[in-house]
């Protein structure tokens, strides 16, 4: 079972970024699109023969575009990168979640 850090998501384009740890393993990122957004502190699952996950106990489908081990200046960069024309709720123009102090492992 892996543990979401932190997530990144661009309501207009799909693009989400996520922080995911496991003990005993190194943190890594993962690119995905979903109909859901990871958040800090969700149990997941990978099920790759059913295209999807199992977060926090319920099967979700996900397409998995890649996964890398986790550093903090690239996490910076996508953080940079992930703007969106179209304002939140917050009405920031900002991605949704601003990332947390995730250092690298």
């Amino acid at each position: 079972m892996w543990m979401v850090l932190d997530s990144l998501t661009c309501p207009r384009t799909g693009a989400a970024f996520s922080c995911i740890y496991k003990r005993n393993y190194p943190k890594m990122f993962i690119w995905y699109e979903s109909n859901i957004a990871l958040c800090p502190g969700d149990k997941i699952m990978p099920v790759p023969a059913k295209g999807g996950i199992i977060v926090n106990g319920e099967f979700r489908k996900m397409t998995v575009y890649h996964t890398a081990i986790f550093r903090t200046e690239v996490w910076a960069r996508l953080y940079k990168a992930v703007k969106c024309s179209e304002k939140p709720v917050t009405g920031k123009t900002d991605s949704l979640y601003l990332p947390a102090d995730v250092k690298d492992a």
